[in-house]
């Protein structure tokens, strides 16, 4: 068998609660930051549906915000360029 290091001899488990403790100040500071800030979603986490509508007319913001909002959906409302 082939050997790299020869006498090597480290003490892996005499730095464990040290290690213990580091790794739940992490965790622990993790969780706060989660409860204090909340996740902030990206685009690939936000989710939804994207729904174009093309009148003939233009039509008010807000008329077209109240019909949506009828059928169960909170809008987000872009106004498009016309042709």
């Amino acid at each position: 068998m082939i050997q790299f290091l020869h006498g090597t001899n480290i003490a892996f488990m005499k730095y464990r609660k040290l290690s213990y403790l580091f790794s739940g100040a992490l965790v622990l500071a993790t969780l706060i930051a989660i409860f204090t800030t909340g996740p902030k979603y990206s685009v690939d986490f936000t989710g939804g549906t994207l729904l174009q509508i093309r009148t003939s007319q233009v039509l008010p913001a807000d008329q077209v915000r109240s019909s949506v909002e009828s059928a169960g959906i909170k809008p987000e409302l872009q106004q498009m360029g016309g042709d």
